[in-house]
């Protein structure tokens, strides 16, 4: 299945620019994650919908709004929103936002951990008093699964 098209992507990356936010957060950015913010760099992607796995029930829909990216501007920045979530102390440890839905959910990744690579989607409803992966539903094992399951 192919992967989508992006629409509204940000200015081209190089890599010494993820190595420079890498440095900047203190993190590593998986591999393929690199890979794809390399090519494309956040955007819009078309299809957009995808399904995850309520833990109590059947499958349910989520639409990415916009893939998070590498730039200067306020809105849908990489960096910017992982320091404030993970200033907020809202995300697990391990997952960092990289796109997020038109209802204040977000799409993350594991960048660490026996889940690495792993895509959840965050549901603030669900939200309880401390971080946790209770209101974190699996989408992919990966971000290629992810990517090429979007309809």
């Amino acid at each position: 299945m192919p992967v989508p098209v992006m629409k509204d992507t940000k200015q081209p990356l190089t890599p010494a620019d993820l190595e420079a936010v890498e440095q900047r957060l203190g993190i590593r950015l998986p591999d393929d994650y690199r890979a794809w913010l390399l090519k494309h760099n956040g955007g819009r992607p078309k299809p957009a919908g995808f399904k995850y796995k309520l833990e109590t029930g059947p499958y349910t829909d989520g639409v990415v709004a916009w893939f998070l990216g590498l730039h200067d501007g306020p809105h849908e920045n990489f960096e910017r929103d992982c320091r404030w979530w993970k200033g907020q102390h809202r995300l697990p440890e391990n997952l960092f936002p990289i796109a997020d839905d038109p209802f204040g959910n977000l799409i993350c990744m594991s960048f660490g951990g026996a889940d690495k690579g792993k895509i959840y989607f965050w549901d603030h409803e669900e939200e309880g008093p401390e971080p946790s992966y209770d209101n974190c539903h699996l989408i992919a094992d990966s971000l290629q699964e992810f990517l090429e399951g979007l309809h």
